[in-house]
């Protein structure tokens, strides 16, 4: 980022106990948003309904771990307001409108993934990359003959007067981390978590952070899964299995998931899926309602060996 965008990034939402989560920034007061009031974001037309549905998800995202607030509005874009378009691939300037216009971002097809329109949504929030901490070198190494020269832009750091970090540790997940640009420095560490996946009639494989390594706490990662049209997704659970868990009653055994894999897989991702949590691995297979299946997994409270699943598509039956 330019030191001009540096100076728009803003504060976020202030951190809550519980689930909320701790954010770091910089930024000026004229392209901070107002967490009290809502975020207004509207849809140019560029997308189809399909694709409003999982930017919304994203967006849905940004408001579990923060208290912001989005609110769509399919009024004539005017003002403060997040417009969500198709003009220059996958992109968004840093922060608010300091002029009190709306803020568009730009997602063609090869974007709609939720963790790619996360991304861009953090920027049109004001955040930076995590890869431009002043710190960044303990933790990452830049190779920049790989890096083309249009892009070492991204790579830069800020200088550590400009930085406030707000006591939160380099994150290597972190959803404005770089990833395929980054070698890795620290061992067995691996970055990628959650994404949109295609799945076909072969079983594909998808596992918390690291796994069978344990999970740190915080982790956070969403797959939507994606079977070709007219077909479904099954997950099957497989191997070791451990998210933490409190057993409310000790007679009936009811537990309350603490840490946990969520699977959304009805007709409305609105709705909160079944919840899998604790010791022991799940033997039920899951098949989704319909083409798709939005699978959440959530570390708030303590880390654990994890997850391990295996996805395909499967004809309509019905």
């Amino acid at each position: 980022l330019t030191p001009d965008q540096a100076e728009s990034i803003y504060a976020s939402a202030a951190a809550e106990t519980g689930r909320r989560v701790k954010r770091k920034f910089i930024g000026s007061k004229v392209r901070r948003w107002d967490p009290r009031r809502p975020i207004f974001f509207s849809f140019d037309g560029s997308h189809t309904l399909r694709e409003q549905r999982v930017i919304e998800l994203a967006l849905e995202h940004w408001h579990n771990i923060t208290c912001l607030n989005f609110e769509r509005r399919d009024d004539e874009p005017k003002g403060n307001r997040i417009v969500f378009t198709d003009v220059d691939g996958c992109a968004s300037n840093v922060g608010k409108h300091p002029l009190g216009e709306p803020q568009f971002v730009s997602l063609a097809p090869e974007c709609i993934r939720l963790g790619v329109i996360a991304h861009e949504v953090a920027h049109a929030l004001g955040f930076w990359h995590e890869q431009s901490r002043p710190d960044r070198d303990y933790y990452v190494k830049v190779r920049w003959e790989n890096i083309d020269r249009d892009s070492k832009g991204q790579f830069l750091k800020e200088q550590p007067a400009g930085v406030d970090n707000g006591g939160v540790p380099y994150d290597l997940g972190s959803i404005m981390h770089y990833r395929f640009y980054c070698e890795q420095v620290m061992p067995g560490y691996g970055a990628d978590c959650g994404g949109r996946v295609q799945v076909g009639h072969t079983w594909t494989r998808i596992t918390s952070p690291g796994y069978p390594a344990e999970f740190r706490e915080g982790q956070e990662c969403s797959w939507l899964l994606v079977a070709p049209p007219g077909q479904h997704v099954q997950l099957q659970f497989y191997g070791e299995f451990e998210m933490y868990c409190k057993v409310r009653h000790s007679l009936f055994r009811h537990s309350l998931c603490m840490d946990y894999v969520e699977i959304r897989n009805s007709t409305d991702f609105a709705n909160t899926g079944m919840r899998y949590c604790c010791f022991g691995t799940p033997h039920s297979s899951v098949v989704s309602a319909t083409e798709d299946m939005l699978v959440l997994f959530r570390s708030f409270y303590r880390g654990g060996k994890g997850f391990q699943a295996q996805v395909r598509a499967i004809p309509h039956t019905g």
